[in-house]
């Protein structure tokens, strides 16, 4: 029952990338199956997550187009105390990647990640990755996830082509998303931003 909402729920709140794998194809190339692509995966993450870098639809994952990914930017940004407001300038941007319909996704690792990027050092300082699903009770963290949010398909409005309701963003799980992400980021970069 989850399964294929699931996989729509992601597409619509994270996007999809230039190039998705075909699922079956994939599975079967595999052979050892899901269990050992997570393996693999834990492996080889920073390469495989480079190459999902790369295969954005969206060129800019600073501003991006997707209303769920553009909320939860700028608010990380409020929640993390302005970075632009650091003595360096805007040395600092929070960036958003989708990684629906890629190896990440197939795994059940995570479906998007948003990443602390330092402009002067050229560098990610911390990531978050999201791991979107219908299923209530699925929980956190899912294999190489650090949150898992749970996005309940009647947030869906109806009349408005596919946006998403307006109390979602006030939800409890939308604001705990922020929060904890703000947190691990915090925590990782081991930065001192001013609040």
């Amino acid at each position: 029952m989850y399964l294929q909402e699931g996989k729509n729920v992601e597409a619509f709140l994270a996007g999809r990338v230039e190039h998705p794998l075909d699922e079956a194809k994939f599975m079967r190339e595999i052979r050892g199956g899901v269990g050992r692509l997570r393996r693999l995966l834990k492996r080889t993450l920073k390469s495989t997550m480079e190459q999902v870098r790369r295969d954005q639809k969206e060129k800019n994952p600073s501003t991006p187009k997707s209303y769920f990914a553009k909320n939860l930017v700028a608010d990380l940004d409020e929640a993390l105390g302005s970075i632009t407001d650091i003595e360096d300038g805007e040395r600092y941007d929070i960036r958003f990647y989708s990684a629906v319909g890629t190896k990440l996704d197939f795994s059940g690792s995570f479906d998007c990640w948003v990443e602390l990027y330092d402009k002067k050092k050229k560098k990610v300082l911390a990531d978050v990755k999201i791991d979107i699903t219908t299923n209530p009770n699925k929980k956190a963290p899912s294999n190489l996830a650090d949150i898992v949010l749970y996005f309940n398909d009647n947030l869906v409005d109806p009349y408005a082509k596919g946006q998403i309701e307006p109390r979602f963003f006030r939800s409890f799980e939308y604001k705990n998303l922020i929060e904890q992400s703000a947190q691990i980021i915090t925590k990782r970069a081991n930065i001192r931003f001013k609040i």
